[in-house]
This record gives C-alpha cells, sequence and structure tokens, in this order.
C-alpha cells in the first residue's frame, strides 16, 4: 500500500508542478502585467512601456517552462531523455528570451523615429533589419550553445553576403547614403530640392 502511495505521488507531483507553473504564469500575464503596464503608462519614462510591451504574451511560457523543469527533475526517467527534454526546454527558453530582447529593440527603434520626428518617414525597413539581426545572433547562439559549430554557417553567410554586396553595390550605395542623409537630419519631407535648373519637394 506504501509502495502504492508513493508511485502515485511519484505519478501527481509532476502534474502539480506543470500545472502551477501554466496557473502562475496566466495569473502573472492577466493580472500582474496589466498592472505593472497602467503603472508605467503613468510615467514620463518612456521606455519602461517597451519593456512591459516586451513582456506580453512570453511570461505564461517561461512560468511554464519553469514548471516543466522542476517536474522533470522528480520523474523517474532515462538520463538520455532527461538530457533531451532539458535541452529543448532551453530551446523554448531562450527563444523566449531572444523574442523579448527583439521587441525590446524594436521599440527602442521605433521610440527614437517618434523623437526624430519627420526624419524617419517610414520605420518599417529598420524595425525588420533590427528584429532579423537580434534573431540570427539568438538562433547562433542556441546553435551553439547545443554544442552545433557555427562556423560553416558564418562562412557560408559570410560568402552570401559578400555576394549580395557585389550584386547590390550601386543599390546598397544609394541605402546607405540615404540613411546618412536621414540620420543627419539636414533634410526632411516638406523640404525642397535643388536639382539643377528644377526644384524637387521631397
Amino acid at each position: 500500500m506504501t509502495a502504492y502511495i508513493l508511485t502515485v505521488k511519484k505519478m501527481i507531483l509532476p502534474f502539480m508542478f506543470i500545472a502551477g507553473g501554466l496557473i502562475l504564469g496566466f495569473i502573472f500575464e492577466k493580472i500582474m502585467l496589466r498592472k505593472i503596464k497602467r503603472m508605467a503608462a503613468r510615467t514620463k519614462w518612456e521606455s519602461d512601456d517597451i519593456f512591459v510591451q516586451a513582456l506580453h504574451g512570453t511570461t505564461t511560457l517561461l512560468f511554464l517552462a519553469a514548471g516543466i523543469y522542476w517536474a522533470l527533475e522528480r520523474t523517474d526517467i532515462s538520463h538520455d531523455i532527461l538530457v533531451f527534454l532539458n535541452k529543448v526546454l532551453f530551446v523554448i527558453v531562450f527563444f523566449s528570451v531572444i523574442l523579448i530582447i527583439s521587441r525590446i529593440c524594436v521599440g527602442f527603434v521605433n521610440q527614437y523615429s517618434r523623437k526624430a520626428g519627420g526624419a524617419f518617414v517610414s520605420t518599417s525597413m529598420f524595425t525588420n533589419l533590427t528584429r532579423v539581426l537580434v534573431l540570427i545572433i539568438g538562433i547562433l547562439i542556441i546553435l551553439e550553445s547545443l554544442g552545433i559549430s557555427i562556423t560553416p554557417i558564418l562562412t557560408a553567410l559570410g560568402v552570401v553576403g559578400l555576394a549580395v554586396a557585389l550584386a547590390l553595390q550601386d543599390t546598397l550605395s544609394n541605402l546607405f547614403a540615404g540613411i546618412h542623409v536621414i540620420a543627419s537630419g539636414k533634410v526632411k519631407p516638406g523640404h525642397y530640392l535643388k536639382l539643377g535648373k528644377a526644384m524637387c519637394r521631397i
């Protein structure tokens, strides 16, 4: 009878950790995060809104991953399966952190564009570049942490980047020249440019 009770406890306890993590994540997401968001909205510092918004939709997953981790530590499964599941949890947690960092970086880009006024007509290109750059760096870190060599990937990316740069040399030259003009703030929408004898409005 005692052995049966111990077996039942070993089976129920992991599910309790998983359910507890899910419930805590749901409470934090729906109650605590909303309160923090309202508090951040009342402050004059705009950056706290970016941090709070970046956490939206990821805290529940992080709490659930923590519950699954503690559940796995209290289950009698083989070492190889435990190592594999821990790697899967690591990928999920780290990718969630990458997503948060990506949202924070994009938020700061949008904040800078708003402060710059009319200098940035459209920030979609800058936000997409920021998001892609953070995701690529994060994925490379995940692969390196899993024991996968990223040297061939970096070499391939370098070769592809060089080929693209050579093929789009004129286009990229105009792109970076435009970014420099925008960043300098000397030319803004509504200004007139004199091209030879003609006047052109931006």
